[in-house]
């Protein structure tokens, strides 16, 4: 359940890449029909990569269960 919610975290933040990338264009204007945007997503990038990396992510990797024999086997199957 942590691994599929840092997905969609890391899902939302690309979205708001996306958002940022699509204002590129309005740099050089002169009204501020970009500006709401921009206001909303410095805060929600920043709070999602919080959330993300600090409870959801250190929680999935201090959880985490490592079986090296069957990663070897696994590695072996796929021919390394």
């Amino acid at each position: 359940m942590l691994s599929e919610n840092i997905t969609g975290l890391a899902t939302h933040g690309a979205r708001l890449c996306d958002a940022a990338l699509e204002n590129v264009a309005l740099w050089h204007e002169r009204d501020i029909s970009h500006s709401s945007v921009e206001r909303m997503i410095g805060p929600d990038a920043t709070i999602t990569l919080d959330f993300a990396a600090r409870p959801r992510l250190t929680g999935l990797i201090d959880k985490l269960l490592v079986y090296p024999d069957n990663m070897q086997k696994n590695l072996d199957r796929l021919a390394g």
